[in-house]
């Protein structure tokens, strides 16, 4: 997205394309979808069309950058699920065709909030509820499976989570009508041909596995309201949005990674190093078959192949490590 001074109608001469990007923001702002999302819309209106561009920079790597830290404060130690969540394939092609991440940045960052301080100061917590609220809908997804494994589920929190909600009330009328074309529509764009039913379901699966193998390591408690929440979310993606933007299955990952237990990781076993060398080369096979690639994109500049290959061998020695393992504690 900052770069798209080459391939474009505008053809700019400027890294950041300006340009672009305060087409961008003018999109966020007229698209009902998007219009209204009251705090992203609210942030980037403070900035001058004249620097826009270069605030949405700044606005959306601060708000990673924050994320990052406030999660490895949060964490202390535990930073294996910090490296999971920063690279996994949404977040780390999350500003490439066709991700096009906008408000996420901030969304993530006050669910972080949000657990952060939920058993500190509650006032706190529920400040970062509310904006969270505003920044996306759907973080009501996120915020009423974690209050439930929290046993925090109460009448107070139902109450901010309802105000938070006051502004989309307001557009009902609208939403009715949205809806109805989401669901008549995008479930045939979904699967429209091979590229995209590929994507929808290759999309998934990148940003899921491996992190699932760890799933098996977390209190059963979570697992179910992960489970729920996957669920849930998979159906309102595949039935109303776009499933290739694999952004949209960040809230049960991000849910089940910020639950993150520790605990310890055994050596994987040579059969499980040779599963990971073959997941390896079939998805290279796949990935240079040329039977499919990337809709919206240049393959070659978004190196989703490499990415996939990786994945590839991670996935086949995980399920080596489940298959071969000992006991659950040593899987």
């Amino acid at each position: 997205m900052f770069n798209y001074f080459d391939w474009t109608d505008f053809q700019e001469k400027e890294i950041p394309a300006q340009k672009y990007l305060q087409s961008v923001i003018d999109y966020h702002r007229e698209f009902p979808a998007f219009a209204r999302r009251w705090f992203s819309n609210f942030w980037y209106g403070l900035f001058p069309t004249s620097i826009s561009g270069y605030g949405f920079i700044f606005s959306e790597c601060l708000a990673m950058v924050a994320f990052g830290f406030l999660w490895l404060k949060r964490n202390g130690q535990n930073i294996l699920p910090v490296f999971l969540f920063f690279f996994s394939f949404p977040v780390l092609f999350a500003w490439f065709p066709s991700q096009y991440t906008f408000e996420e940045p901030f969304l993530w960052l006050f669910l972080l909030g949000f657990t952060t301080y939920l058993s500190k100061k509650q006032w706190a917590s529920g400040v970062f509820a509310l904006l969270a609220i505003l920044t996306r809908e759907t973080a009501l997804l996120f915020l009423l499976p974690w209050l439930w494994v929290e046993n925090r589920l109460s009448f107070r929190w139902v109450l901010v989570l309802l105000v938070g909600m006051v502004p989309y009330f307001f557009q009902g009328k609208h939403l009715s009508t949205e809806m109805h074309d989401r669901w008549q529509l995008l479930v045939k764009y979904n699967f429209q041909n091979q590229t995209f039913s590929i994507e929808t379901i290759l999309y998934f699966f990148l940003t899921f596995f491996p992190t699932l193998f760890f799933l098996f390591q977390q209190p059963k408690k979570d697992r179910k309201a992960f489970l729920i929440l996957l669920f849930i979310n998979t159906f309102l993606v595949i039935f109303a949005a776009k499933a290739r933007e694999s952004r949209l299955h960040l809230i049960p990952l991000l849910f089940i990674l910020l639950r993150w237990k520790p605990h310890n990781l055994q050596p994987p076993k040579p059969i499980s190093i040779i599963l990971g060398i073959l997941g390896a080369g079939c998805c290279g096979l796949f990935f240079y078959s040329g039977y499919w690639g990337p809709s919206g994109a240049m393959v070659e500049t978004v190196w989703i192949r490499e990415y996939g290959i990786l994945w590839g061998g991670l996935f086949g020695l995980t399920a080596g490590m489940l298959i071969f393992g000992k006991s659950t504690n040593q899987k």
